[in-house]
């Protein structure tokens, strides 16, 4: 994995260290992936993920556009980011960005089992064996806010809960689940925050 701040080259102060990307990459953002269509254009999908501080995780269906394009082709490229200044202002410099050009590898339940247990974290608290369905857990689990956390739960937001058919149809997708793990080639981060006023574009 390298780290580079080529493109920042108009003020090497926005780069983010190894640790700062971590602190980011552990917020609840959305990934966006990038991958190729067989015709060759970029195709964008928005993601839940987890970044373990040296390779980033999704899980999806086998029936994904992204998966199909990541069976074909293993070349991706993903961002994170978050954007302040359109609400606060330029002069909050709120901006960051952590960009990831690296090489998918398919784990796949169907093929492996989902109760399997092998190593599926590089790094990190999870870093142990650990069967496929608890490893695709942990990375959509951080997202999932409980009542306590201040979600509203299905009467607070006036919907009704969720049909048999609907939970039968969530389980029989969490059956059959693929763990889309990228490796970094290229680490791109920046912080504008870190930044004089005036020098964030």
């Amino acid at each position: 994995m390298e780290q580079t701040s080529g493109a920042l080259a108009w003020s090497p102060t926005v780069a983010m260290r190894d640790d700062e990307i971590d602190d980011f990459l552990s917020g609840r953002w959305i990934a966006r992936l990038g991958t190729l269509d067989p015709d060759g254009y970029p195709a964008i999908m928005p993601m839940w993920y987890y970044w373990d501080g040296r390779c980033i995780y999704f899980t999806t269906n086998p029936r994904r556009r992204a998966l199909r394009n990541l069976r074909r082709d293993p070349r991706c490229f993903v961002i994170v980011d978050m954007d302040e200044r359109p609400l606060m202002g330029m002069r909050a410099n709120l901006a960051k960005a952590v960009t990831i050009k690296g090489d998918a590898t398919l784990l796949d339940s169907a093929e492996i089992g989902p109760a399997t247990v092998g190593i599926w974290f590089e790094a990190g608290p999870f870093h142990r064996p650990m069967p496929f369905a608890e490893a695709a857990g942990h990375i959509v689990d951080r997202y999932r806010l409980t009542e306590r956390d201040g979600a509203l739960s299905h009467l607070q937001r006036g919907a009704p809960p969720p049909e048999d058919a609907i939970a039968a149809a969530n389980r029989k997708d969490e059956a059959h689940r693929v763990i889309v793990k990228v490796v970094p080639r290229l680490i791109r981060a920046w912080d504008f925050s870190k930044a004089p006023f005036g020098l964030s574009t």
